[in-house]
């Protein structure tokens, strides 16, 4: 069982899936990807571009409940919401993230 590369919304080929659009992409037959439901919502804030993130994942399985967002400079962060500090978590992988 293989998975092909495919050209996706950049024009660019990629396997399993698209950073860009997070789509999966290419899975062999009779492979489902599935769309998960997530008990609560994920908002990913990224700084190093979406190639890069392994956070792109949660948005290709539970694309209902995670939203990405480009923090590449300070007019692309306009976009992120307020959070509410008594029902907000921050995660991060490491000291260093």
């Amino acid at each position: 069982m293989s998975w092909a590369r495919e050209r996706c919304c950049d024009g660019k080929s990629y396997c399993y899936y698209c950073p860009m659009c997070c789509t999966a992409l290419g899975a062999p037959d009779g492979v489902t990807v599935p769309c998960l439901q997530l008990p609560l919502r994920v908002s990913v804030l990224l700084r190093d571009g979406r190639q890069r993130s392994t956070a792109v994942h949660a948005k290709v399985l539970a694309p209902d409940c995670c939203e990405l967002y480009d923090c590449f400079s300070h007019e692309s962060c306009a976009a992120v919401p307020s959070f509410d500090p008594a029902t907000t978590v921050v995660a991060f992988p490491s000291e260093g993230a």
